[in-house]
């Protein structure tokens, strides 16, 4: 298709024209709020929409990390146990997060290699950290009878070592050997 001059310059001054409207509504939020809310200050009303994210990496951390996958309880007890794991699961998950980033934080070390790629993070997430150690094995050796002969521990790798003495949680070999 062949553009004569007037078309391009009638196309450039609507394009223009479509760029300044959106830079002027860049980081304009539109939050409609109800019930209390719709009382609430401007500021606040726009901090709790911001907050989300945080319940949502939850659920993020329910889907994908936990592997939780439908399931069929019968009674009410049950529902409500496992909605109990889950959160307590939740809340470990991002306690730990939060303590590593404090530590990296405070001592402006990063973890190295635990990004892909092996880059260096100040800022790692929990499901970067527990990947970390998803290939970290025990070895059981039993004798022919069935009697456990010995229990064998994986080397630690850098990165793993790394977040266990940020974490200041010993080797599995040294608790468990």
């Amino acid at each position: 298709m062949a553009w004569n001059n007037a078309e391009f310059c009638r196309l450039c001054y609507v394009l223009g024209k479509q760029i300044k409207q959106d830079a002027a509504l860049d980081g304009v939020y539109l939050l409609v709020a109800g019930g209390a809310t719709a009382q609430w200050e401007d500021a606040a009303v726009l901090a709790e929409w911001k907050g989300r994210s945080k319940v949502e990496h939850c659920f993020r951390l329910t889907n994908q990390l936990f592997l939780v996958g439908p399931m069929f309880l019968k009674t009410p007890q049950r529902i409500a146990s496992l909605v109990f794991l889950i959160m307590v699961g939740c809340l470990i998950a991002g306690l730990l997060e939060r303590q590593v980033r404090r530590v990296l934080a405070t001592q402006q070390t990063p973890i190295q290699g635990l990004m892909p790629e092996g880059r260096d993070t100040l800022r790692p997430t929990i499901p970067r950290l527990l990947r970390a150690f998803a290939d970290y094995s025990v070895v059981y050796v039993y004798q022919p009878e069935g009697a456990l002969v010995a229990r064998r521990f994986a080397q630690l790798t850098p990165v793993q070592a790394q977040i266990l003495a940020i974490l200041d949680i010993p080797s599995p070999a040294a608790v468990f050997g």
